[in-house]
């Protein structure tokens, strides 16, 4: 299993929350890491805002 983080290009796109949580989902599961991107959408729904999505979603791909 490949454990690299996957680049995500997320700037410069929609920057509506749930458009760079597909972004960076699709990154992981065409990388091979599946259960991270899972992993990755549960711990965003615990967020209480905009800025926390967007560092747990930095903790799982590289963003561009």
């Amino acid at each position: 299993m490949n454990t690299k983080k996957p680049k995500a290009k997320l700037v410069g796109t929609d920057g509506n929350i749930f458009h760079l949580l597909s972004v960076a989902f699709r990154a992981l599961k065409e990388s091979g890491q599946e259960q991270k991107a899972v992993a990755m959408v549960k711990e965003t729904a615990e967020c209480e805002n905009y800025n926390q999505a967007l560092d747990v979603i930095g903790k799982y791909v590289e963003i561009e």
